[in-house]
């Protein structure tokens, strides 16, 4: 997706060409220049530094390639959209959490206006709606709140369990997407999930993974071109459109359906607790709703999905590939947790602050495996000056999570005593979940609830399994590279295991799979 801006421009139709002409021309005639821009490329006229972006392979490599030359604040300009890259993280609390009354906007995001997500707060402009949104969220998303859900995770890390169990692992990625389903759609629909052939799920999974492959939150080419949306769809260079529009229907039915179903339940009197129910009852009930009201509440259930799912399969994947790739921090959290847990119990959420070893896993697998390369973009609302450079208003200011979570010796290798000696930890903040999880007013809401959801599945995992490379015909070890793809969430590359049971744990792996 990186280099398709670049590309995509040569081979637009006359008419097209036209549009974007003079789409751009009005941006350089209606936005004059001040000086003192933060360092940046060399900008050519109308399409600024849109060339650049063939430089590097993904965005990660293009944003290091810039920070490399240019310094922890970079400026650039692909065809007229104004962005900041933040490569530092006091500059990015600074100016997120600070100056957060300027810098808690969202730009306008066409292609998943396009797609059909509406009404979700990571697509949403700062403002009453946005506040509305966070406290719907937090009422049932809070740090006190959240230790309510803990029967629900131990339920959902269970059914891992029992999955992981079935097969030895065989299937790793479909059993920890089915952990974050069960869970996330427990909580927002009060929604039972066994696998992902629920219907619900299915669908939901297929909106989202479709809608990520039409590339990272603000890089797509409609982030760069919006003139391109008035494209019609029998154009020639038109068929981004013709894909978004088809897909179109799947996304605001994966919103739809499952919040119709709690409206049906709850007019049969059958309706469980759980984000949706509390939210229409804080309304009034079914009978008060307006349609605003219906659209923020649907949509509100939509963003705890779409933001769980992705980053917390993510992450839980890594952490598998992680400990394949060490086993020695595997055996030393295993002995950790024999030392505090002993061998006859589960561990629950109230043994968290004891187990500082897997607290400091926990925090190496965040920094390593960077879930998010990129922060979703905070737009500026007026001109501001930082460090004496020029910041005009409607920039983007885009956080490099992946740089920032780098930014230590040897940062590719897996050293939780980075976090616990204080050694080779560089400029990584000391709770990497600061970076992972956003940034001041746009700082993910759930984040005590995702962060939970992750630490329960690794704590059972750890508990009841052992992590044990693959063996190929021959007989030999199959250890897999440190690989990971490219979008925007940063998922491992599929990578073969055997996830066995623990030889001094199966009394209690009985008792659970009982």
């Amino acid at each position: 997706m990186l280099g398709q801006a670049s590309q995509y421009v040569l081979y637009l139709p006359t008419a097209a060409l036209a549009a974007v002409a003079l789409w751009l021309a009005a941006q350089l005639v209606l936005k004059p220049r001040k000086n003192s821009l933060p360092p940046g490329p060399r900008r050519l006229p109308l399409i600024g530094n849109a060339l650049e972006l063939r430089k590097g392979k993904t965005m990660e490599e293009m944003i290091a390639l810039w920070w490399e030359q240019y310094g922890n604040i970079v400026y650039v300009n692909i065809f007229g959209r104004e962005i900041v890259f933040i490569n530092d993280l006091g500059m990015a609390q600074e100016l997120t959490e600070k100056r957060g009354a300027i810098y808690s906007d969202r730009p306008a995001l066409p292609m998943f206006e396009l797609l059909g997500w509406k009404d979700t707060l990571i697509t949403m402009p700062y403002g009453n709606q946005f506040r509305k949104h966070r406290r719907m969220m937090n009422a049932v998303l809070s740090e006190k709140a959240v230790d309510s859900f803990g029967p629900v995770q131990a339920n959902s890390a269970i059914l891992l369990v029992k999955l992981l169990a079935s097969d030895a692992g065989k299937d790793l990625e479909v059993h920890i997407s089915t952990y974050t389903a069960s869970t996330i759609m427990k909580i927002a629909y009060g929604h039972d999930v066994k696998s992902l052939e629920d219907p619900i799920v299915k669908m939901s999974l297929e909106a989202l993974t479709k809608t990520l492959e039409f590339g990272t939150v603000s890089t797509t080419i409609l982030d760069f071109i919006p003139a391109l949306k008035h494209l019609p769809t029998w154009a020639p260079g038109a068929g981004f459109k013709r894909r978004a529009l088809a897909l179109r229907g799947k996304v605001e039915l994966s919103q739809s359906l499952p919040y119709e179903q709690v409206k049906q339940q709850i007019r049969n009197g059958t309706a469980p607790e759980c984000f949706v129910t509390t939210n229409i009852q804080d309304c009034g009930g079914l009978d008060n709703l307006t349609p605003q009201d219906e659209s923020d509440i649907q949509g509100a259930a939509a963003a705890l999905y779409t933001a769980a799912e992705e980053t917390t399969l993510a992450v839980v994947h890594s952490f598998f590939l992680a400990m394949l790739l060490n086993p020695k921090v595997y055996k030393a959290a295993q002995e950790e947790m024999e030392q505090v847990i002993g061998v006859d119990r589960l561990p629950n959420p109230d043994d968290m602050s004891s187990l500082p070893y897997l607290d400091a896993v926990m925090r190496e697998l965040y920094r390593w495996t960077a879930p998010t390369s990129i922060n979703a973009p905070h737009r500026v609302k007026e001109d501001d000056v930082y460090q004496g450079y020029y910041i005009p208003k409607g920039a983007n200011v885009i956080v490099n999570n992946f740089g920032l979570l780098q930014a230590c010796p040897e940062p590719e290798r897996f050293l939780p005593e980075r976090f616990l000696e204080g050694t080779k930890l560089g400029s990584v903040p000391t709770n990497p979940r600061d970076v992972v999880f956003g940034f001041g007013r746009r700082r993910c809401p759930g984040w005590h609830f995702a962060d939970r959801s992750v630490w329960v599945a690794v704590a059972h995992v750890t508990a009841l399994f052992d992590i044990i490379p693959e063996v190929d015909e021959k007989g030999q070890k199959i250890i897999p590279p440190q690989e990971f793809g490219t979008s925007n969430v940063r998922h491992p590359k599929h990578f073969p295991c055997r996830v066995v049971p623990r030889a001094d744990r199966k009394k209690l792996l009985e008792k659970v799979l009982d």
